[in-house]
């Protein structure tokens, strides 16, 4: 269940609005919109998802887009896909910073509440987020001082608008889970209605978390 969290031991430092382009911009993102149209690009491709598609296609389909457009885009400030043990990542070898893109939950883009990935990060993702392949980019790339973010993106159901935010996880746990966050910089969404850009509103009740169910082993 969610709750409204100590945003400096849980939540790290939350960034919104100017403060959070800005950092978007010491980061390696010039400009910082470069972030919310690879987003919104990922969520307009997966818009035209169907019926007859696979289930969960969508999801699959707006994931690699966003990846798609945040490197093809970061292109003239340095930015670059590339995968490290088959995780794909978006890099700027000039800042060091990494970044994952993958869907986060419902408290995904809200101040008052403590987002997670929305599923379980295998165990390749945790290791390149707590450091332990840090090793491997040094002998490859001659730095160690890596930091990897991550992109989480929500829909948020029954308004299709979408929450996003690029946040700095302090680690992922060894269930596959953000422990906390070091920074969160939460990310503009457009809204279809009226042209314009906001962050997203939080709702009147805490929202619902995701439940991963599994078969019972014999």
């Amino acid at each position: 269940m969610f709750g409204v969290p100590d945003r400096e031991a849980q939540s790290g430092r939350i960034r919104t609005g100017a403060e959070a382009l800005s950092r978007l911009e010491q980061l390696g993102f010039t400009p910082p919109t470069i972030v919310r149209d690879a987003v919104q690009h990922g969520a307009g491709t997966a818009r035209s998802v169907t019926p007859w598609h696979p289930v969960g296609y969508g999801g699959i389909r707006m994931w690699a887009e966003t990846v798609s457009a945040l490197a093809e885009h970061g292109r003239r400030c340095d930015w670059e896909h590339e995968a490290v043990k088959g995780v794909d990542l978006v890099t700027n070898h000039r800042t060091g910073v990494a970044v994952i893109v993958t869907a986060g939950d419902a408290a995904t883009g809200l101040e008052d509440y403590r987002p997670d990935a929305r599923y379980e990060r295998p165990e390749m993702v945790q290791a390149i987020v707590n450091g332990t392949l840090d090793t491997l980019w040094d002998a490859e790339h001659g730095r160690a001082d890596w930091q990897v973010w991550l992109l989480l993106h929500n829909v948020v159901a029954n308004q299709g608008d979408v929450a996003a935010e690029l946040s700095l996880p302090a680690a992922i746990g060894d269930g596959g889970h953000v422990t906390g966050w070091v920074e969160r910089l939460l990310i503009p969404a457009d809204d279809d209605r009226d042209g314009n850009r906001r962050t997203m509103d939080a709702p009147a009740v805490p929202p619902a978390p995701v439940v991963t169910v599994r078969r019972r082993a014999n």
